[in-house]
């Protein structure tokens, strides 16, 4: 999964909890928060051409109320609706229970963006006993009697959560993809290529497959603090190693 996907649907999320004064006032917070998650949720540099046609055409909607297209007119109906029922919703002060309250609303959408941002949010842990945003969405309704400022708080819990993981000693052995690898540092990697899945280089005789795939094992091995070992089919070695 995509953190930045989970962070901006935790965001839009929050933002549906505050309410607002006015349906139109949580419908527009909706929507700015809808395009930051279609424009970001694959991480940064990523968005698609579709997704960043569809981004526009929500900025154009919130600037002059003016939207083509039947699919996207689906949508900002869509997003009506959710404003609509998520500012008559009523909350118990629970911030789990009502977190899923708002995200079951966004459920009933008929909408793949919205659906897919809904997935999204189911991958979150962020409402667990004692989380900083847990702490703080209770501390709020005790407060306030309402969730206002949640929006800050999940994005001071999201950078709280990311800082504390990126001081984390890393223990034992971990798995995971060349991708996942970076920005991390370990004593040892040992690189693992596949006798037929996930080679290194899947196309030898591309130029431009060869060129990415340096730059990915220079990304493996320079994860590696001591050592760095690299595992390949001795009757097939990665291109790369000759």
């Amino acid at each position: 999964m995509e953190k930045d996907a989970l962070a901006l649907s935790a965001i839009l999320i929050a933002g549906l909890m505050e309410k607002g004064e006015a349906d139109l006032e949580i419908k527009n917070r909706l929507i700015t928060h809808l395009i930051d998650y279609i424009r970001g949720r694959k991480g940064a540099g990523k968005i698609s051409k579709v997704d960043l046609e569809l981004s526009k055409a929500l900025y154009k909607y919130i600037e002059t109320g003016k939207v083509q297209g039947r699919n996207r007119i689906i949508l900002l109906n869509e997003c009506l609706r959710i404003s609509q029922e998520c500012s008559k919703a009523i909350f118990f002060g629970n911030p789990t229970t009502d977190w899923l309250i708002v995200r079951d609303i966004i459920a009933n959408a008929d909408c793949d963006i919205l659906k897919q941002l809904v997935q999204d949010a189911m991958y979150l842990r962020l409402l667990h006993r004692g989380s900083v945003l847990q702490n703080g969405l209770s501390n709020l309704w005790r407060e306030r009697g309402n969730y206002v400022g949640a929006i800050i708080l999940v994005r001071n819990a999201l950078l709280q959560e990311h800082f504390s993981k990126t001081v984390t000693i890393q223990n034992g052995i971990h798995v995971m993809t060349i991708h996942k690898a970076k920005g991390k540092e370990f004593d040892e990697v040992i690189i693992y290529e596949g006798i037929y899945n996930g080679r290194i280089v899947r196309d030898p005789k591309n130029k431009s497959e060869i060129s990415k795939s340096q730059l990915l094992l220079r990304v493996a091995v320079t994860r590696a603090m001591k050592k760095a070992s690299i595992l390949t089919p001795a009757w097939d070695k990665c291109v790369l190693l000759n």
